[in-house]
């Protein structure tokens, strides 16, 4: 009879799955949004005392997708928020029948992953490899997935659930953000095999356990305790920077009378009253400022965008807001950047957000209009309106240091996720515009994004501006520290002058 902390360890029992699904469940509340993060740093020893008793690999892989299902159901549950949808055409039941079905086609993909995973542990544990090896399985593993897999999102990732922990982000700044992950793989395998060999003991150290197990999470949340406080430190930002959340529903940007009006009363009105100096970098939104499409080869035949220039030329002021543009016949998610008595300037999305911005066609096996062609069939509206930027170069800020130019990496919305949409080097500054309002607030989404945020900046040592529509919008310095946020669902306005002495 194979036992741990009581629980009955044989296979294909209910009482195993339950264990499995209480595992799962014990590792998803390390999730922003939850705030538990130190449980990531122990959470997988049971799991990984369950896989040392298992020798079939089937059954790794079992119990693998059952802890990464219900840990991404956990992390991810805020795509239910994605209902209703009623203003993209669907009914009700169609809006429900969406959104669960994204909640669970993510989640499932994240239990394929720990399957995967969880097989490879199991064998390297056979060759007593597990503690060292298993910890790099788990990074390159886990980015070769996202590489191969046009659906799965690389949200719900270890690395984030350390955000707030100055010592962490300082790992992700020196060694990349997977590296944060391969440290929690690394304490859960060595601290397995420590208290594998206690048990094994005829005398167990209970003391001693406990002191392992608890003390890396302790030393983490001292170097929570003592950190400096956010207006202590350097903003990074050399000149001052501004961010307006004019919080238009979802359902207003996507009514076209709705959307002019909404934004002439939250943003162009707020913009134009505003008394900012002169040089500030003024950072609005993904979507709700202009409503219709700007042409890349003639911006300015948009009215919104030259009433905006116009004011950008008043003012002296430089605004990054983000745009559906079009190219030739090719269609974008933008940053449009406007710089006073400068040509217009975009960056153009190039990670777009499956089934939501483009089609998945698993590497050229399906037909690119695959699902249009089988929603239609089904009476259900869709449309594919994106293509993805070819190129991630920083735009330069000419108008805010002529002398020496600024330059600043754009990524929009979900691109906070990707890594290697970052420039190598990164530009100057790193600007985020996204409109979260698709999820109607969700909490654990806009704690999730703030923690994107923290980990990218630290990673790129370089300060971001996040602008969302309905929230949450936000500073962040270079070692990842949130210098001001704002309430979602909300109007605000955030605004940090520049000091040469916080440089």
């Amino acid at each position: 009879m194979k036992r741990f902390l009581g629980v009955t360890l044989n296979q294909g029992t209910l009482e195993t799955g339950l264990y499995l699904i209480l595992c799962g469940g014990l590792l998803g509340l390390s999730a922003p949004g939850i705030g538990l993060w130190f449980l990531a740093w122990v959470a997988l020893i049971p799991i990984f005392f369950w896989l040392r008793r298992t020798p079939s690999s089937a059954t790794c892989f079992q119990g693998g997708f059952i802890v990464g299902f219900i840990f991404h159901a956990i992390y991810l549950c805020w795509f239910t928020g994605l209902h209703p949808m009623t203003w993209l055409g669907f009914t009700p039941w169609q809006s429900l029948f969406i959104a669960y079905t994204t909640w669970g086609l993510i989640s499932t993909l994240g239990g394929l992953l720990f399957g995967l995973l969880f097989i490879g542990y199991r064998k390297l544990y056979d060759f007593r490899l597990d503690v060292f090896l298993f910890p790099l399985l788990w990074v390159f593993g886990t980015w070769l997935y996202i590489q191969l897999s046009e659906v799965y999102v690389p949200w719900a990732l270890l690395q984030y659930t350390q955000a707030s922990v100055p010592l962490m982000r300082e790992v992700a700044g020196s060694l990349g953000d997977g590296s944060i992950a391969g440290l929690i793989l690394f304490h859960n395998t060595a601290l397995t095999a420590l208290i594998q060999r206690h048990l094994n003991q005829k005398k167990t150290d209970l003391y001693r356990i406990g002191v392992t197990v608890t003390a890396i999470p302790l030393l983490l949340a001292l170097s929570i305790w003592t950190e400096s406080p956010a207006n202590t430190t350097p903003s990074g930002f050399p000149f001052p920077v501004a961010v307006i959340q004019g919080n238009l529903p979802i359902e207003t940007i996507r009514s076209p009378e709705k959307a002019r009006r909404g934004a002439e009363i939250a943003y162009l009105r707020p913009l134009q009253e505003a008394r900012l100096s002169s040089q500030t970098l003024i950072v609005l939104p993904e979507e709700g400022i202009v409503t219709d499409w700007v042409k890349q080869n003639h911006p300015s035949g948009n009215l919104q965008v030259q009433r905006l220039q116009a004011l950008a030329n008043q003012r002296e002021w430089t605004l990054a807001l983000g745009v559906s543009s079009q190219k030739d016949t090719h269609y974008y998610n933008s940053i449009l950047l406007i710089q006073p008595h400068q040509p217009a300037a975009f960056y153009n999305k190039s990670i777009l957000v499956p089934f939501g911005e483009t089609t998945p066609r698993l590497h050229g096996l399906l037909p690119k209009h695959w699902l249009e062609q089988l929603l239609a069939g089904l009476g259900v509206p869709y449309a594919n309106l994106f293509d993805a930027g070819k190129t991630t170069q920083p735009l330069e800020l000419k108008s805010n240091h002529p002398a020496h130019p600024i330059s600043l990496s754009g990524l929009v919305c979900f691109e906070l996720a990707y890594p290697r949409v970052i420039n190598h080097p990164p530009g100057d500054i790193l600007v985020n515009t996204s409109n979260l309002g698709w999820f109607h607030q969700h909490p654990f989404l806009e704690a999730q994004f703030l923690a994107l945020g923290q980990i990218r900046a630290a990673q790129a040592k370089r300060p971001l501006i996040i602008a969302a529509n309905t929230g949450i919008s936000a500073l962040i310095n270079p070692q990842g520290q949130i210098l001001q946020k704002t309430l979602s669902g909300k109007k605000a306005q955030l605004f940090l002058d520049f000091n040469p002495s916080q440089k």
